[in-house]
Order: structure tokens, then C-alpha cells, then sequence
């Protein structure tokens, strides 16, 4: 087996990636690429790991864990997962892009312009993430208005699995 990439380094990784690959796309945060869990880490300049880790012990996450972290004047939370997770990995990415922005008093959103908004807007899909966060809706809101999708998509794909 051969790594897809150094930041896919394990067959595990692409769960990580999309637990921060949003959040990876914006300023001011630690996601760990160049570490040994590239996208395994989910931090901010300045962000206080035990607050942040508190609010991630809250969160509903099957299979997923958190220990917090600090280095360089970032602080955060390493991420431990089973690959039998059943959490929503993109709404937990959301979730810790909230959080961390509002621990980091808004900077990893409003400091976004240019090129870096511009990929940021893209791997969300749209700008309504950026939008959202900038004028204070909750991420439980927005990942509320993909549940009728989501649940739409897993109908429809039923069919299609050829294990239930």
C-alpha cells in the first residue's frame, strides 16, 4: 500500500480530512499538517485547549475522541477515531470551525479575503458557511439545513448497498 499523498498518510486519514478539511481552509488554525496525523488536529492561534475540549466532550461523537493540545502558541485538540465512527464527520467539522472561531474571539473568520476565502468558499461548496459564521448563525443551524438532503441521499443509495 502506498500513501495517496503525505497528508493521507494512513488508511484512516481520509476520515480526519473530512473531520477538518473545512476548517483546514481557514486563517489562524492548526488542522496538524506536517505532523504525524495530518488533519488528526484541530486548533487556533491562541485558542485555550481545555475550553476547547470541553466543548468537544459535550458533542455527540460515536467513535471519536479528543485530548487537548499546545504548541507554537496554538492550542487545540488532537482527534481519535475508530473507523467504525458513526458521528456526521462534515457537521463535526463545522461544529469545530464554530467553536474555535468564537474561542479565538472571531479572528479564523473575519481575518478570511482574497485567495484564502476564495478556497475556503470553495471546499464548503458556496459561501453561505462564510456568510453564516460572520453574522452569527449557529452551527447546529447550519447543519440542520442539510438534514432533509442527507436523509434524502441515504433513500435513495439503499438500493444500491450491498450491505444494509
Amino acid at each position: 500500500w502506498h500513501p495517496t499523498s503525505p497528508n493521507i498518510p494512513h488508511s484512516i486519514s481520509p476520515f480526519y480530512y473530512v473531520t477538518t478539511g473545512i476548517l483546514g481552509g481557514a486563517t489562524s488554525v492548526d488542522i496538524g499538517i506536517g505532523t504525524e496525523e495530518p488533519f488528526g488536529y484541530a486548533g487556533g492561534s491562541g485558542v485555550n485547549p481545555h475550553a476547547l475540549l470541553a466543548y468537544c466532550q459535550r458533542l455527540n461523537t460515536p467513535g471519536v475522541t479528543f485530548s487537548p493540545y499546545s504548541k507554537n502558541g496554538f492550542g487545540g485538540v488532537r482527534i481519535h477515531m475508530s473507523p467504525r465512527n458513526t458521528t456526521d464527520l462534515t457537521a463535526l467539522d463545522v461544529l469545530l470551525l464554530a467553536e474555535i472561531n468564537r474561542l479565538s474571539g472571531g479572528k479564523v473568520v473575519s481575518r478570511m479575503s482574497g485567495s484564502k476565502l476564495n478556497l475556503f468558499n470553495k471546499v464548503y461548496g458556496s459561501e453561505s458557511l462564510y456568510s453564516d459564521l460572520r453574522r452569527g448563525v449557529p452551527a447546529t443551524s447550519i447543519i440542520a439545513r442539510w438534514q432533509g438532503w442527507n436523509q434524502s441521499f441515504r433513500s435513495q443509495r439503499q438500493r444500491f448497498l450491498l450491505y444494509p
